[in-house]
């Protein structure tokens, strides 16, 4: 995933947690599909959305803009499909961890640091 996203008002939760590991994320917090998709391509967003029927628009299937699908209620299984597959390293702060190990933790660390409970 590009390091600017718009998070649909189904997966509200994925904002706040995208922005902490470090990406610029809007949280769109009207359900219009047609502004979404105005949105991300106007900023070169990538889309991340539960809504299955904003995959099947022309702008997604023919690559003019990314969507990332998430298929899974479970919070941390979706901050592990968003990060699965990309060579971006996230980048978390303190507020996450409390301790940071030296250089810049990866995804899984930051998961791996944060408390069940709280996801």
């Amino acid at each position: 995933m590009q390091n600017r996203s718009v998070v649909d008002i189904n997966v509200g939760r994925m904002a706040k947690w995208l922005r902490i590991m470090g990406y610029d994320t809007l949280f769109a917090s009207e359900s219009a599909d047609n502004k979404l998709v105005r949105i991300v391509l106007r900023d070169s967003r990538t889309l991340v959305t539960e809504d299955s029927g904003i995959t099947q628009r022309r702008a997604a299937r023919s690559g003019q803009m990314q969507v990332i699908h998430l298929k899974d209620d479970a919070l941390r299984r979706q901050l592990r499909q968003v990060g699965m597959g990309t060579e971006t390293r996230l980048q978390t702060t303190e507020a996450v961890t409390g301790q940071l190990p030296p250089g810049n933790p990866t995804q899984v660390y930051a998961l791996s640091s944060v408390p069940p409970a709280v996801l």
